[in-house]
């Protein structure tokens, strides 16, 4: 059965890189958006096994989306950032 996937990232190119990535190894990309807010709405309609969100995005930050996904325990998420900021890393760790 295939896992299905979210995908929340506000570069375009980078979402379109991830789809790809995702699809040739077997997952389907159920949805995606480039706004955090958009991509807890998206986890509610969807209910997928896995999120991807970035870390920066508008409407709602990924470490946010994050929180409001884990509580629920609707999705494993994973988060991605292009930044090296310890504490960034520390609240994404504490987010899920």
């Amino acid at each position: 059965m295939q896992k299905s996937v979210v995908i929340a990232e506000d570069e375009a190119i980078i979402r379109l890189d991830l789809r790809e990535m995702l699809e040739e190894e077997g997952y389907a990309v159920v949805a995606e958006t480039g706004r955090g807010d958009e991509a807890v709405a998206l986890v509610q309609e969807h209910s997928p096994d896995l999120c991807i969100f970035d870390i920066k995005m508008p409407g709602m930050d990924g470490l946010s989306a994050a929180r409001e996904v884990s509580a629920d325990r609707k999705a494993a998420v994973v988060i991605l950032t292009e930044f090296s900021q310890r504490h960034l890393i520390d609240e994404d760790r504490d987010a899920a």
